[in-house]
């Protein structure tokens, strides 16, 4: 079993493994005798390949040291090969072929290597009847994507330019007649460049009367919108910066290479712009996530450019101490009914501080399980939870003494080899948590019992130094048995909190292109959409997309945004545009449709009640209460409704955008909104009613009398304890 670094780039295998060693036990430590004594005799083949090899390599890391792009991970590769912690690397099983240790527990479903244990199926490479090798199946992700994998894609059908469904076979000597295949069309797929952003140029044609000077100018097609950057342009923006990992400055730099440009600046305005109408997504998202069943968490370093004491101190949770300098950008992912979230959130707070900021809002009293690895600063303080350790960073400390602890590494890697195949089988298998329970009590169970029964003989036996790299690995494991072993007792618990560092990834992209955030509210709106966008990756379907539905349909989003989650999103879209397409057809109508019936033929204009009331003065026609109620107020109780409820989401929309910066100034917002700044500052008000009158605003229960103009000017609706008098306060009487 050969341990250690792999040979350098251009040394042969075979020169590497003839190298002899000194007595020190160096290897290498030969050779450097073996050129010594060049000079006395002539060398022979294998040592002639050998020097040529070590200068072969001296002259690559030399080369290597002379460019500018070389780091130190880059000659680590070159030198020792890329890191691995696979069990048949580490123990160096791929090459020798060598078996695990006879005091390995194994059975049928401990066969296999890391491959099964991340969920593949071992390949059938050998047949032992037939002797003849199968070929080896596909991996995952490669070949060729067929049309199916293009959803977005228009789809074009080319007719044949001759033939058409009927006609007589053009073969010579045949008298049959050709029939479409429709179900079986040849399909060519072909891929053109576009810019990301795209931008098109309206030239609305002008018209001036010769007599008065009046200028005419034409309408923008349907659908052109006011704003010079749509909901798309937003969307695309924010997909590359904090899902692609692109700054901004490269992309204003490919944008100029397509003749477009679009300044830094610019583009920070248009994605801050856009954050604020998708709060009200991003706090549901944390709200569900807070009701999951399992929540895993970790953090990453994370720089701030630009944040002043009094940020900082106002980021700080909680019980903090004002001297913490440390930036960390947080991840949380929880398993929900609806299926994964994860949330993001950049500042001075730790993982588990950012958990109890989740957890605040469960709702279940059922603890979570929660997994991490074993550092203080994951737990989520006074919350409780059904903690559970990463076997992998168990793992991974006996992975660094196998040179010197070849065979005790080997049994416990083959055994946690043994216990994660099992894991992949329940998945394969679509097994439920009880039923994957039960499969981890009667396979895992015998073998981690032998685990940590051969722990325990190596420190009552004294075959271990307790102060050993060895001795601490094993110490570590037995520290967190509990919390390593949590899967062999609660349903549904985790192996790894690796689930966690895939989401940390986006982060870590982000850092090493952008380096830093500039300001506190630059990494909010960072978080928020960095958890759309992977939030939506994680159930399959497409960030751009989502967040163009989102931006497109914000006022809905606000009302109720639990109908626009990443995994319902779509039912509310279909209502939505199926509700505007409607509209739409409406308003086309009513334009079409003549003036004169409105009136239905009558010459005095009056509608229909009008006129049966002019003309019968004596009859009282009977009306419902809440219709007496709408006439006397010239409103009806739909429009008052729509009304209210649309001033309500106006309300937190501008208070939003006044809290996340895209607004300096209510001036200045109102200057954009093209409103009146008394009429923002009534909407404004309304943000800070009582939650009694907003459940009974969007549910349409609030009392008739209460108009907009009590709940934005009335000092008294504003207070919780004024809630009830208001909602139960009797209409008065207008009957006389």
């Amino acid at each position: 079993m050969a341990y250690g670094p792999e040979p350098a780039a251009g040394i042969p295998p075979e020169a590497a493994c003839t190298q002899p060693a000194a007595a020190d036990g160096h290897p290498g430590a030969g050779d450097r005798g073996d050129v010594e004594q060049s000079g006395a005799r002539p060398l022979t083949e294998a040592e002639q390949a050998t020097l040529k090899a070590a200068v072969d390599t001296l002259a690559r890391i030399t080369a290597e040291l002379e460019t500018k792009e070389t780091t130190l991970a880059r000659l680590r590769r070159i030198l020792f090969g890329a890191p691995t912690e696979r069990t048949a690397n580490v123990l160096g099983e791929g090459e020798k072929g060598e078996t695990p240790p006879a005091d390995t527990p194994t059975s049928p479903s401990a066969e296999g290597g890391d491959e099964q244990a991340a969920g593949q199926a071992p390949s059938d490479a050998t047949s032992p009847e037939s002797g003849v090798g199968e070929p080896k199946k596909k991996r995952p992700g490669h070949g060729r994507n067929g049309a199916a994998d293009y959803p977005r894609a228009p789809h074009l059908a080319v007719p044949h330019a001759t033939l058409r469904h009927g006609d007589p076979c053009p073969v010579d000597g045949c008298t049959g007649r050709v029939y479409g295949q429709r179900g079986e069309p040849a399909v060519l797929v072909r891929i053109t460049g576009v810019a990301p952003l795209l931008a098109q140029v309206y030239e609305l044609e002008r018209l001036r009367c010769g007599l008065c000077g009046t200028v005419f100018t034409a309408e923008p097609p349907a659908g052109v919108g006011k704003a010079k950057y749509d909901d798309r342009a937003a969307a695309m923006i924010a997909l590359l910066k904090y899902g692609c990992g692109l700054p901004f400055h490269r992309i204003a730099r490919l944008e100029q290479g397509l003749a477009i440009p679009m300044p830094v600046g610019t583009q920070w305005e248009v994605v801050a712009a856009a954050a604020a109408p998708l709060i009200p997504v991003f706090d549901e998202l944390a709200r569900q996530a807070a009701q999951g069943t399992v929540v895993y968490n970790d953090d990453t370093t994370m720089r701030i450019l630009t944040l002043t004491q009094e940020a900082r101190a106002e980021a700080l949770p909680a019980g903090a101490s004002a001297d913490r300098t440390g930036m960390f950008t947080s991840g949380v992912v929880a398993e929900t009914p609806n299926g994964l979230i994860a949330l993001f959130k950049t500042g001075p707070c730790h993982a588990g501080e950012h958990l109890a900021e989740v957890l605040d809002l469960r709702e279940v009293t059922d603890p979570p399980i929660h997994r991490s690895d074993a550092s203080t600063r994951n737990w989520p303080g006074d919350h409780s939870t059904l903690p559970a350790s990463c076997i992998p960073h168990a793992r991974r400390n006996t992975i660094d003494v196998v040179e010197a602890f070849p065979e005790e590494v080997a049994f416990v890697l083959h055994t946690l080899r043994a216990v994660f195949h099992t894991d992949a089988q329940a998945k394969c298998q679509g097994l439920s948590p009880a039923e994957r329970l039960l499969l981890h009590q009667k396979e895992s169970g015998p073998r981690m019992k032998a685990l940590q029964d051969w722990m325990a003989k190596q420190f009552a036996e004294h075959t271990v130094e307790p102060h050993s790299g060895l001795g601490q690995a094993i110490a570590y494991m037995q520290n967190h048995w509990e919390k390593l072993t949590l899967f062999l007792r609660a349903p549904g618990a985790p192996l790894d909190n690796n689930i966690t560092e895939r989401i940390l990834k986006k982060a870590i992209l982000h850092r090493k292109n952008a380096l830093f955030h500039r300001t506190l509210n630059g990494a909010r709106v960072g978080d928020l959409f960095m958890t759309l966008i992977h939030t939506a990756e994680l159930h399959q379907i497409e960030p751009f997309h989502y967040l163009v539905s989102l931006l497109r349909h914000a006022t809905k989003g606000a009302l109720d945004p639990a109908a626009w989650m990443p995994w319902n999103y779509t039912e509310a879209l279909a209502r939505a545009e199926c509700r505007t397409s409607a509209g739409l057809t409406r308003q086309r109508d009513n334009l079409q449709r003549p003036q004169r019936k409105r009136t239905q033929g009558c010459r005095c204009g009056l509608p229909a009640r009008d006129r049966e009331a002019a003309r019968h003065p004596w009859r009282s026609p009977r009306i419902s209460r809440r219709a007496a109620e709408a006439r006397a107020t010239g409103v009806s109780q739909r429009c008052r409704k729509d009304t209210m409820q649309l001033a309500l989401a106006r309300g937190h929309r501008w208070l939003a955008m006044l809290e996340s910066g895209g607004a300096k100034s209510i001036t200045k917002l109102a200057a954009r909104e093209k409103i009146d700044n008394s009429y923002l500052c009534r909407m404004l008000n309304l943000t800070p009613l009582a939650p009694d009158i907003v459940a009974a605003l969007l549910d349409a229960t609030l009392p008739h009398h209460v108009t907009v103009h009590d709940l934005a000017i009335t000092p008294r609706c504003c207070g919780r304890s004024n809630a009830r008098g208001l909602l139960t306060q009797r209409q008065p009487d207008t009957t006389g």
